[in-house]
């Protein structure tokens, strides 16, 4: 059964297909965690590297690669969901999430396969308020933003770097606060708005030809480089549709390989 991500067809556009002898391409629906997104693009546009893995692998030329992205937490439930279901639903055929920890918690289904780390990544702190942590939070630092430790793996990291490298915990002193956004694309956007003083996201999110670049003027940043947080991929097999499964892990396992690991340089996501 398909539903949610996937693309349902209309009665009339099958039978137009039907009458004029089409041939469908073959739609693989991947659920990707938001720092994946300027990498992978979305659902209507195919992003950089999935373009590169076509080239790469012709075999795959005609599919359709639509990229989902929000929380890897709510893909895991979305997906766990579809699974236990009656009858099972299969929204994705492939999840890629920024940590490890939410594609092993589906590993007990049939139909997904083992855990691949096709991706590392790493966390920045950045401002356009002026604050500068290289060595502490200044005085008089208000909000940070992070992503909700419970929607996505990069809050928990920045969690530990505020308290590793600060000692920052919660409660918080006044006037600092730490704010929580639902993805990490919102952090950012609170970020450059100025509706958090400061926040920590991965530097994909700034990532050109492998290094962090186009912060706006006069924006400080301070990149964590001691830490590097693995990113994981699981297949979900949809008994019906096979053909959208092997595409699935055949681009999991590009990924993972010297080629992809290539093209994901350039967005600051290829092991170090």
């Amino acid at each position: 059964m398909k539903g949610n991500g996937k693309t349902l067809l209309s009665v009339a556009v099958i039978a137009f297909g039907l009458q004029f002898g089409a041939a469908w391409a073959t739609d693989v629906h991947i659920a990707a965690a938001k720092v994946l997104e300027p990498a992978f693009g979305t659902t209507s546009t195919e992003g950089p590297v999935i373009t590169a893995f076509k080239s790469a692998n012709p075999t795959y030329a005609s599919y359709n690669f639509y990229t989902h992205t929000g929380p890897s937490g709510t893909y895991a439930t979305t997906i766990a969901n579809g699974l236990t279901a009656s009858p099972k639903a299969y929204p994705y055929d492939l999840f890629l999430s920024a940590d490890t920890l939410y594609p092993d918690s589906l590993t007990t289904y049939a139909e997904v396969s083992g855990v691949t780390v096709f991706s590392q990544g790493e966390v920045m702190q950045w401002s356009k308020g002026g604050i500068n942590v290289e060595t502490a939070f200044p005085t008089g630092a208000t909000t940070i933003g992070i992503c909700d430790e419970d929607m996505g793996p990069y809050g928990q990291a920045a969690l530990d770097i505020l308290n590793d490298e600060f000692g920052i915990t919660e409660p918080t002193t006044s006037p600092m606060s730490i704010v929580r956004y639902s993805n990490i694309m919102m952090v950012d956007q609170a970020i450059n708005s100025g509706a958090a003083q400061s926040g920590f996201v991965p530097t994909a999110l700034h990532c050109s030809s492998g290094a962090v670049s186009g912060l706006p003027a006069g924006a400080t940043k301070v990149i964590f480089t001691g830490t590097h947080y693995d990113h994981g991929g699981v297949v979900i097999s949809d008994p019906s549709d096979t053909a959208a499964a092997t595409a699935a892990g055949a681009l999991l396992a590009w990924l993972a390989s010297a080629g992809g690991q290539a093209v994901l340089e350039d967005y600051c996501l290829a092991f170090p």
